[in-house]
């Protein structure tokens, strides 16, 4: 019974030994499908991070354009401060047509027209 029971010790061994390979195997496996779910994790984190950056830098881009617009309306609400009312461009209106720039002579006109007068009076 020695040998048979040396037989078996030499069949559980081997039998130990395939089982223990065939653990390591698969440890392998496992360990190459980490990795490759590492490299995966770490390459998606690297476009997430870029694609972050791209969305910070035009969002500075925007706040500075919304910063530009709102200088230029300020400035265009000042000048508009300064342009005349409706109502004042009426009254300057009603003044320029009270005066009526166009129906004034001119000192040679009126010279003219005084000695035209003169010389009338003097004929007659």
């Amino acid at each position: 019974m020695n040998q048979n029971n040396q037989n078996n010790f030499q069949l559980e061994f081997t039998n130990l030994i395939s089982r223990l390979r065939l653990i390591e195997e698969r440890q392998s496996n496992m360990q190459r499908k980490i990795h490759l779910m590492e490299q995966g994790m770490l390459n998606s984190n690297k476009e997430f991070k870029t694609e972050v950056k791209l969305l910070q830098e035009e969002f500075l881009d925007v706040k500075r354009k919304i910063k530009d617009f709102e200088e230029t309306l300020k400035k265009i609400s000042k000048t508009l401060e300064n342009l005349a009312t409706r109502e004042e461009v009426k009254i300057i209106e009603k003044y320029v047509n009270l005066l009526d720039p166009t129906s004034f002579i001119t000192r040679k006109e009126l010279e003219k027209t005084i000695e035209r007068i003169l010389e009338e009076k003097l004929k007659k």
